[in-house]
């Protein structure tokens, strides 16, 4: 939704958010691995 916007800004804030969810995405990923090994232990 925010890429389709015509405001100019809307690229750029959509660009942002997707990075902000890849890193959010990477920090889970993380904490989840970092859980199981501490399981697996």
């Amino acid at each position: 939704p925010l890429i389709r916007q015509k405001n100019p800004d809307s690229k750029a804030r959509a660009q942002e958010v997707s990075r902000e969810i890849a890193s959010l995405s990477v920090r889970l990923h993380a904490a989840l691995v970092r859980s199981g090994l501490n399981r697996a232990r």
